[in-house]
């Protein structure tokens, strides 16, 4: 008898150990992992340290941009895709491109389901934004965002290569390149943030958008859509690892502004 007790004992324990295990797992793809801050890029800290092979140990799913401001981030399902000036998607063919392309500033996460929301009828950014709002369980963690589907019209921006020294983002946004693209299908892929994270990222809406087949795309600056799928995934920790050059340790970005924030975004 007590030989059968210990046995169980044993099984029991190792059942709770697993699921220990599985829970940490589960715990551990919650993470929002950002590359260096939002002051710093709209200060002009155009050049970051941290290699997309390095950044996809971070996640699946994410945005930003790259050394030197050239072009737009879209990090989806594993894949990196560049917006250039020209509007167009570039793909990263190998892993020796991926350990060479550096970013100064990128948010991932691996992005798992927690909520999916359906739009039916025809609404715009705003209302679309409204509607995610009344969706959310809660407005104070960061929420990773995915929304495919039918798009009527999309009006997206990509920013061309910088040079040093570098302007703020201010000035360079005030003659990006704009590209509006009518009835195509994509998917939106970025992130809703809480107001206590200004500064450190953009608080509330910030989205890329990428065509179905992946060869156009840019910054979400406004959007009509009509019957698409939204998916939401909560991500409770947040990481931040910093540049380590002297741009970023020499730069002063401590006076961005919510205005000049709203004004770039």
């Amino acid at each position: 008898m007590k030989t059968v007790v210990s046995v169980l004992i044993v099984i029991a324990m190792a059942f709770a150990v697993t699921g220990c295990t599985r829970e940490m797992e589960l715990a551990s793809r919650d993470v929002l992992f950002q590359s260096s801050n939002f002051s710093a890029l709209m200060a002009g800290v155009y050049e970051g340290d941290m290699s997309l092979w390095e950044l996809s140990k971070q996640g699946d799913f994410g945005i930003g941009t790259f050394n030197g401001l050239d072009g737009e981030l879209i990090m989806h399902g594993g894949a990196f895709y560049r917006i250039g000036a020209d509007g167009i998607a570039y793909s990263f063919a190998d892993e020796e491109m991926l350990r060479h392309t550096y970013v100064p500033f990128a948010a991932v996460t691996h992005f798992d389901t927690d909520q999916s929301v359906a739009v039916t009828g025809v609404i715009d950014y705003e209302q679309l934004q409204a509607h995610i709002d009344n969706f959310l369980r809660t407005k104070n963690v960061p929420v990773a965002i995915r929304i495919e589907g039918l798009f009527r019209s999309v009006r997206v921006r990509s920013v061309p290569r910088q040079t040093p020294p570098y302007a703020p983002l201010t000035q360079v946004t005030a003659t990006q390149p704009v590209y509006e693209h009518r009835n195509v299908r994509g998917i939106l892929v970025g992130f809703r943030l809480p107001q206590f994270m200004a500064g450190v990222n953009v608080p509330g809406y910030h989205l890329h958008f990428i065509s179905q087949d992946r060869t156009y795309g840019g910054h979400v600056l406004d959007v009509e859509l009509e019957g698409v799928n939204i998916q939401l995934d909560y991500t409770s920790e947040f990481e931040m690892v910093l540049p380590n050059n002297d741009l970023y340790q020499q730069s002063n970005f401590s006076s961005a502004t919510a205005a000049q924030t709203s004004q770039v975004e």
